[in-house]
C-alpha cells in the first residue's frame, strides 16, 4: 500500500502577509478557497501523477483542499471521495466562533460529481469549540488505522499541512524512531507512507518532482 500525502494549493488565506498580525486576522475567512498562484500550483499534480496507476483519491471537505483535487487529479479520470474527518487541526472556525463546514448540497454545487455519501446533511464539523491538541490527535490516530482498510492501493490524499506533519510523526513513533518538529511542508508537496511489513515507513517528504522511480 502507498499513500501519497498531498498538501493542498497555497489558498488566499496562505497569501496574506503575516507582518501585522491584526490585518492578517481580519483578511482571513473561515473556509479559503485556492488563490491564482495555488491553481498553478494544484494543476502540477496532474503531470506529477500522470504515471502513478492510482486506486483512489481522497480529499479534506474544506475548499482549498477541494479545488485542489479538481485542478489536479480530476483530469487524471479518477473520482474524488471526500471524507469528513480530513480536515484541518482545530476544525473550521474564525476568530474564535466555530462552523460546521460546508454541508452536501453546498459541495455537490461546487463539485458535482464528488464522492460526498459520507458528508452529513449539516456539515462536518460539529464540535461547539475549536479541536484540542489532544482531540486532534486522537483524530490522527484514528486517521493512519484507516488507511490500514485500503489494503494493497495506492491512494493519493489531499490534506493540510498540521494534518500531515502529525501522520508522519505518529508513524515515525510507531517505527520506534525519533519525530520531526520542524517539518517543511510546501503547497502540493507531496509526502509517500508506504506499508512494508504490517507498517507504514516514511519514503520521502515534501517532494515536487515526477516521480516515475517511485510508482
Amino acid at each position: 500500500m502507498k499513500i501519497y500525502l498531498i498538501r493542498h494549493g497555497k489558498s488566499t488565506n496562505n497569501e496574506i502577509s503575516r507582518s501585522d498580525p491584526i490585518i492578517h486576522s481580519e483578511l482571513r475567512v473561515k473556509d479559503p478557497g485556492l488563490s491564482p498562484n495555488g491553481i498553478s500550483q494544484a494543476q502540477t499534480l496532474i503531470e506529477y501523477l500522470r504515471n502513478i496507476p492510482l486506486d483512489k483519491v481522497v480529499s479534506s471537505p474544506m475548499l482549498r483542499s477541494l479545488q485542489t483535487t479538481a485542478y489536479g487529479l480530476v483530469p487524471l479520470g479518477i473520482q474524488v471521495e471526500i471524507l469528513p474527518y480530513l480536515y484541518e487541526k482545530g476544525g473550521i472556525f474564525y476568530k474564535n466562533q466555530v462552523f460546521p463546514g460546508m454541508n452536501k448540497n453546498e459541495i455537490l454545487e461546487l463539485f458535482p460529481n464528488y464522492n460526498t455519501e459520507q458528508i452529513p446533511e449539516n456539515g462536518y464539523y460539529f464540535k461547539d469549540h475549536i479541536e484540542t491538541d489532544i482531540e486532534f490527535l486522537e483524530r490522527v490516530q484514528g486517521i493512519i488505522q484507516e488507511f490500514y482498510k485500503w489494503n494493497e492501493q495506492k491512494v493519493a490524499v489531499v490534506i493540510h499541512e498540521y494534518l500531515i506533519k502529525s501522520i508522519i510523526n505518529e508513524v515515525l513513533k510507531g517505527c520506534g524512531l525519533d519525530t520531526i518538529e520542524n517539518i517543511v511542508l510546501d503547497n502540493c508537496g507531496v509526502t509517500l507512507l508506504e506499508k512494508v511489513e504490517g507498517k507504514y515507513l516514511v519514503k520521502f517528504i515534501n517532494h515536487h518532482l515526477i516521480i516515475n522511480n517511485w510508482t
